[in-house]
């Protein structure tokens, strides 16, 4: 599909608590270096989503409600997991994806890991994962992106943790990047996808070399640039 490398950017809301959790929703973008979308999409995992007493334990499960409504609308299609697997595996092979990133990737990754081994009794979601690179967006822009201006900023408009760190999130990095400092993000897989191809995009923008294998706490070298 083209010289430009693929990538794919994806994002997932969840149940259950960390180290378990389970997707109930489950977005993506094909992108590239550039932020241009090339395909897109977006499902509700119907397995997860009909079971009431685990969507209780949603993150955000003030959300459910939004959820009914676009599936009613048809702007959502709950389809069971395996379906969603397939259409990924699809979606992978016909733009030659070469790289699968998300803001945390490690979360979103044992994500459709623990909903593979609920479901299915196996932890392989993606047929050619082993072949294509992994690659965190939050590391990335950690290392890129959350520079010393960043630091000012959040501290001008409170975009800190109630222990008083810089905040890193993908909805305080949009805004930086945007310049629309009131942006919420929507929490919705789709949506979340779109802006962090546009993060992605802003990191590539520099010009730069970064690391964005998954670690843990890249913040921490935020927060370490800040006082330095």
């Amino acid at each position: 599909m083209g010289k430009t490398k693929k990538i794919l950017v994806i994002d997932t809301e969840t149940v259950g608590n960390i180290p378990r959790q389970l997707c109930y929703d489950v977005g993506g973008v094909v992108t590239d270096r550039n932020g241009t979308i090339y395909h897109e999409f977006h499902y509700v995992v119907k397995e997860i989503f009909a079971d009431l007493e685990l969507m209780h334990t949603a993150y955000y499960a003030n959300k459910f409600q939004t959820y009914v409504q676009s599936i009613y609308d048809q702007d959502i299609e709950p389809i069971p997991f395996g379906e969603v697997l397939r259409k990924i595996d699809a979606i992978v092979d016909l733009w030659d994806v070469k790289v699968i990133t998300a803001y945390n990737l490690q979360f979103d990754l044992r994500a459709m890991e623990n909903t593979c081994d609920l479901l299915f009794e196996n932890r392989n979601w993606l047929k050619r994962e082993k072949d294509i690179e992994k690659m965190c967006i939050m590391c990335a822009a950690c290392d890129i992106l959350y520079g010393k201006a960043y630091c000012k900023l959040a501290r001008e408009r409170g975009w800190v943790t109630d222990k008083g760190n810089i905040k890193t999130s993908a909805e305080c990095g949009y805004r930086y990047i945007s310049g629309d400092y009131d942006f919420e993000e929507a929490h919705r897989g789709l949506d979340d996808c779109r802006i962090e191809a546009q993060i992605l995009a802003a990191v590539y923008a520099k010009h730069k070399p970064f690391d964005g294998t998954i670690r843990a706490f890249p913040m921490r070298q935020v927060w370490a640039r800040e006082n330095a």
